[in-house]
């Protein structure tokens, strides 16, 4: 026991010491965690500014024109007067999304019923947010065809709002964040040092003593187990301070999946620090496997986007439940996969990189 206290202290100050391994395992997660989260803090809702030229000085042409500015709309649609001219170089110069033109001889067709065109002009190089406004002018004057017919609807929209927790995208990035700094902590926080470790041949004169391995692997992965509460604290902090995050899930749960995520990818770490021979090599294998995790797991990006044939690459992927785990027991968000199997493959990965580990350790 004393032996393993002591490795224990010993891989501590080495870790503090390293200040790309605390850059990377502390640090950055949560500079992240805070730069997609403010970017994604301001709820965005859907405003348009249109002009309108009203060529008919008719009664008519005022009525159809105050449609365009009903006090339901004022939220949502901005409306500038002007003549075709200005209103075109508005358009242009991105002032307004589209220009609507109420023509002469608009009042004198509606009275003899012929049909009239209403001239709506939209920058085709603005086509993101020119479609969304012709649609809103397309329903608007079928709005205004219904009224001037004087028909009465047949069919009428009763709107039933159902109220549902909605979780603000600056939260999902909190437990995200997390299961990205607990993976580089497998990564780069245990392969690289412990590799370091052996180029330096202290593994070897460890080797020599009567220290065991379980005793070297317990320390570390003391350590890093440690390390990995000492992140979520952090990071749970971090959400609920700046984010007014609120944990609804059960904390021994939480506790248990972080717990678990931890020896997971600490495993991990100590199979790529096997499979590598060199330092330089054992950062190039950890990019390798550290990037599709991130990328590919839902974390940083919705799932939606990802093609469809990735699909067996994100279910093979550990991350991926670690980081859908999270967001269950953190958020009560929408789940990937059953709280049950997230645990259960996290498990299985554990037993499956802790076998491969031991079977490639090296002391030399």
């Amino acid at each position: 026991m004393k032996a393993l206290v002591a490795l224990y202290q010993s891989t501590a100050r080495e870790f503090l010491r390293d200040k790309m391994a605390i850059l990377f395992t502390m640090l950055l997660p949560l500079a992240m965690a805070g730069f997609f989260g403010l970017i994604f803090s301001q709820e965005q809702s859907f405003h348009m500014n249109m002009g309108l030229v009203v060529e008919d000085q008719s009664p008519a042409a005022t009525q159809i024109a105050a449609i365009f500015t009903r006090p339901e709309l004022a939220g949502s649609v901005g409306v500038s007067n002007g003549s075709r001219e200005e209103l075109t170089q508005a358009m242009k110069d991105g002032r307004v999304a589209l220009v609507v033109v109420l023509p002469k001889g608009l009042s004198e067709n509606l009275g003899t019923k012929r049909s009239t065109p209403v001239e709506v002009l939209w920058d085709k190089s603005q086509q993101s947010v020119a479609a969304p406004a012709v649609n809103m002018v397309r329903q608007l004057l079928q709005e205004t065809n219904l009224q001037l017919m004087g028909g009465t609807p047949l069919l009428a929209m009763q709107e039933t709002v159902i109220e549902n927790r909605r979780i603000p995208t600056a939260q999902l990035y909190v437990p995200g964040m997390l299961a990205i700094s607990i993976l580089w902590l497998g990564v780069f926080g245990v392969a690289p040092p412990l590799v370091q470790l052996r180029e330096t041949k202290v593994l070897r004169r460890l080797g020599a003593t009567p220290l065991s391995r379980t005793t070297l692997l317990g320390a570390q992965i003391g350590w890093r187990l440690t390390t990995g509460l000492i992140q979520a604290a952090i990071m749970i902090g971090f959400g609920i301070v700046v984010f007014k995050m609120q944990v609804v899930g059960n904390w021994f749960l939480l506790l248990a999946a972080v717990l678990l995520g931890t020896m997971v990818l600490v495993s991990l770490g100590f199979l790529l620090a096997g499979i590598a021979r060199t330092n330089e090599a054992v950062v190039g294998l950890g990019q390798l496997v550290q990037f599709p995790m991130m990328f590919l797991s839902g974390l940083l990006f919705p799932m939606d986007m990802l093609p469809s044939f990735l699909g067996p690459v994100v279910n093979a992927m550990p991350l991926t439940y670690l980081g859908d785990a999270l967001k269950q027991i953190m958020l009560g968000a929408t789940p990937l996969f059953p709280l049950w199997v997230d645990f259960a493959v996290l498990g299985g990965c554990l037993v499956l990189f802790s076998g491969l580990a031991v079977r490639f350790f090296r002391w030399e």
